[in-house]
């Protein structure tokens, strides 16, 4: 159950990572 949790998370983390990667890129 935790492990599902844990890859939702990791899942959130990644795709906002992406996101402000993503902006950062085209602030640039």
């Amino acid at each position: 159950m935790w492990i599902a949790n844990e890859r939702s998370r990791l899942w959130k983390l990644c795709s906002y990572w992406t996101v402000v990667t993503a902006r950062s890129d085209y602030r640039l």
